[in-house]
């Protein structure tokens, strides 16, 4: 169609880490695109996680997540500096030493079977190590350790940077936001879309949601159920005189010294629905397990506490494709606790989707019209980061 006011090729729907970044490669692809935004950029989950980049563990790894894990840690890696270049925003990459602590014999266990996989990836080198090499690594940690694995050259990112590095790059290469709410989204016999929102009513020939857990809500519109869940996460921001943290975990928690100097300490996986507000409990829960790690940090200050909401699918997998429905309307979400590290990945598959470009892999098992078995496996999962 001729597009005039209020009328887009592409309107997306959520301006989190997914939506930003699948406008910015649309605007490099020509496509011109609007992003619709309730409330801030990166102003929920996007902006409020630790930004963890290990590709070789999670919900899925080894396994059907395996390929699409390590490319997303490629397009961290490479895109980092072209986004500087764009904008001048630095999103901070930066490369660590991780190491996975085993605190009992399952967890060792689990560990060195997961070995075999990580070790067989190229550009990382993965070893177990005894608990003499750690506390050789790290004296700070407790010694009532079992023994870890280190990984060398994962990374982390500074989330709402990111997110914002990508919006300013789509916004130099003419795309727009706006921030209010969507009301609905209805198919017109003409073949397009009407976007009714709280300020306009306009026009689109493809709808993208990237609204994270919010995204369920997009049922009411379309008919389409997107088994997608909010999971809340709770952080610690810690001050203590000393050394850098190398980024360490063990069980579902994780730690790391960022670039402001704190020490980022996570994380809680909890089914709450759509509550953001911190709590007494999840901070001594936290405090309790560092403690037990890292008893050195007793004398820490806690100067921060924040909560997101991660979007987490019925079956673990993110979600993202167009419907049996639509071949216009593309969904984009589910990237649970790895949503920072899959974010640009998936804006990216979400632009080709959009355009019609050629897709190099397979990404099938994540299309929204699979279907969907409950799993609990990414609650019991000791490598999640």
């Amino acid at each position: 169609m001729t597009l005039n006011k209020n009328q887009y090729e592409v309107v997306i729907i959520g301006g989190g880490i997914v939506g930003c970044a699948a406008s910015y490669f649309l605007a490099k692809q020509g496509v011109r695109s609007l992003i619709l935004e309730r409330d801030t950029v990166a102003g929920h989950s996007s902006g409020f996680a630790l930004g963890g980049l290990n590709p070789l563990g999670g919900f899925g790894i080894p396994g059907p997540l395996s390929e699409f894990s390590l490319k997303s840690f490629d397009l961290h890696t490479n895109i980092h500096s072209e986004l500087f270049e764009n904008t001048g925003v630095d999103t901070e990459y930066d490369s660590h030493l991780h190491i996975t602590l085993a605190i009992s014999d399952k967890e060792s266990v689990a560990i060195k079977d997961k070995l075999k996989w990580q070790q067989n990836v190229s550009k990382f080198n993965v070893e177990w190590k005894s608990k003499e090499d750690i506390l050789a690594i790290e004296p700070r940690i407790s010694p009532n350790i079992i023994g870890g694995s280190i990984i060398q050259n994962v990374a982390t990112v500074d989330p709402y940077k990111t997110t914002l590095a990508f919006l300013m790059g789509a916004e130099k290469l003419g795309s727009q936001i706006k921030y209010t709410e969507v009301i609905s989204v209805t198919l017109e016999k003409e073949g397009y879309y009407r976007i009714k929102t709280k300020s306009d009513n306009l026009i689109a020939e493809k709808v993208v949601f990237a609204m994270g857990p919010w995204t369920q809500f997009a049922k009411e519109w379309t008919g389409i159920n997107i088994p997608v869940e909010p999971l809340r996460g709770q952080i610690l921001k810690m001050n203590i005189e000393g050394p850098p943290l190398t980024y360490v975990s063990w069980g579902s928690n994780y730690i790391v010294t960022k670039s402001d100097d704190l020490i980022w300490l996570g994380t809680t996986e909890e089914r709450v629905g759509f509550n953001e507000k911190t709590t007494n409990e999840a901070r001594k829960s936290m405090l309790d397990s560092v403690l037990s790690i890292f008893p050195y940090l007793l004398d820490a200050q806690v100067v921060g506490h924040t909560a997101c909401l991660r979007p987490l699918s019925l079956d673990g997998l993110p979600i993202l494709g167009t419907t049996e429905k639509s071949e216009n309307l593309i969904i984009s979400t589910g990237g649970g606790r790895k949503g920072i590290l899959y974010g640009p990945l998936m804006g990216k598959l979400t632009s080709e989707l959009v355009t019609g470009s050629n897709i190099d892999m397979d990404i099938s098992m994540l299309s929204p019209d699979r279907v969907f078995e409950y799993s609990r496996e990414s609650d019991n999962d000791p490598f999640r980061f």
